[in-house]
């Protein structure tokens, strides 16, 4: 089940096996970690940026829109931030780190917001359960596809992750990008995720996301412009992902692929 409701920019989703609930709760962007307390500030990164010069305009395809590109416009150009453009066009562009430029390049989009509270993924647990120490994954970038911007949430390559516990005989260390998880009782929330894209030219659909597990539900919350979005989920399993996946077990540790769709919506000038 999935609705919106008009002007809070929330939408909440139900899925359970057998049974199916919604609960309304509004909460604001902040973060908060699994024993209730809030942490952290933001960060940013830092580094110039470099790459081939783009004199085109707007709606030309003279430009680089991928790291294989750049790479064939600089030969030997190493790992690093650079600029790419959508579509090759001069008048969408953005800023990517370019990763194993000596190997197999890949687009890794920078997040401007990073740090304990922004986009990050969680995991918890009830404290029957074995191990009550929740696994909470924290990204400074994410693995992009630069033509269909669909961002791979399973790639931790610039993450950071803290807790453990066991899901079944599943030892638990990490969560995928635009995900949050419980394991508490029926209908319970307190698995959270958050994707912050301010900083970059980029929003992401609340539409995309989806509720499943048993007795599981989910709510998202998003600003206006689509640029923060924070999860809640949560059941006797529950879980909620960027993408319908119907009887997913294990929607943690190396789960994942291009999964979570970004779309370009630069900042309207005043």
């Amino acid at each position: 089940m999935l609705r919106l409701l008009p002007g809070f920019g929330i939408i909440l989703l139900g899925a359970c096996v057998g049974l199916v609930d919604v609960d309304v709760t509004a909460t604001d962007t902040g973060e908060t970690n699994g024993t209730g307390g809030e942490t952290g500030a933001a960060t940013e990164p830092t580094g110039g940026t470099t790459g081939p010069v783009c004199a085109g305009s707007s709606g030309e395809t003279t430009c680089p829109a991928s790291c294989v590109e750049v790479l064939g416009e600089m030969p030997g150009a190493a790992d690093g931030e650079y600029t790419l453009y959508v579509d090759g066009d001069a008048g969408r562009p953005w800023q990517a780190w370019c990763a194993d430029m000596h190997g197999t390049p890949a687009e890794y989009l920078l997040l401007s917001l990073t740090g304990p509270g922004y986009n990050y993924s969680e995991y918890v647990q009830g404290a029957g359960q074995a191990s009550v120490t929740p696994v909470r994954t924290t990204y400074s970038r994410v693995r992009i596809d630069p033509h269909d911007l669909l961002v791979d949430v399973g790639d931790k390559t610039f993450s950071s992750s803290s807790g453990q516990l066991m899901h079944g005989d599943t030892l638990v260390t990490s969560m995928p990008y635009g995900a949050a998880m419980d394991c508490v009782t029926t209908y319970s929330m307190s698995g959270r995720g958050n994707i912050d894209l301010r900083g970059t030219p980029f929003t992401a659909s609340t539409d995309q996301f989806f509720v499943d597990g048993y007795a599981a539900e989910g709510m998202v919350a998003s600003d206006p412009k689509g640029q923060v979005i924070d999860l809640y989920a949560g059941g006797a399993c529950g879980y909620i992902l960027p993408e319908e996946f119907p009887d997913v077990v294990a929607p943690f540790n190396e789960w994942g692929d291009f999964y979570l769709q970004l779309e370009y919506a630069p900042p309207v000038s005043p």
